[in-house]
């Protein structure tokens, strides 16, 4: 059996005239027959062709959905309670004890230098000594 003309014949190979001068035209004869009946190398996709153009690419892969990151359950929020205010403190019931707790003036110069002046009966600071004119303003020129 002669494998060259049965490559040939069923479309494995192509004919090269470096062989047997003999076989040339038995030879060549498979390589039609091959063409002819479309087998082997002869049929598709290559139809004979020495070099094939190159595959398409693949197609671009699917972009895999991220997990959502899990909300954290928010805690319920709490009514909105007015809160109670804050009682106004009650003034002395006689500033004239000379001093207030939160503040005192030797005279009305020191009372100006710190900026409280005018002081007026019940403010920090207000002092009967100061209000020479006993109307309740201390330090009023």
């Amino acid at each position: 059996m002669n494998y060259s003309r049965l490559a040939l014949e069923q479309g494995f190979a192509r004919l090269s005239v470096d062989g047997p001068a003999e076989l040339i035209d038995e030879l060549s004869q498979a390589e039609t027959n091959a063409r002819n009946a479309q087998v082997g190398l002869w049929g598709a996709p290559c139809f004979g062709a020495l070099r094939l153009a190159p595959p398409p690419p693949p197609p671009a892969p699917e972009p895999v959905p991220q997990p959502q990151p899990r909300a954290e359950p928010q805690p319920q929020p709490q009514p909105w309670v007015e809160p109670e205010p804050e009682p106004e403190p009650e003034p002395s019931p006689d500033s004239d004890s000379g001093q207030s707790p939160l503040a005192s003036y030797p005279n009305c110069k020191a009372a100006k230098a710190a900026g409280a002046a005018p002081l007026y009966r019940g403010d920090p600071g207000y002092s009967s000594k100061l209000d020479r004119d006993g109307d309740g303003v201390a330090c009023e020129s």
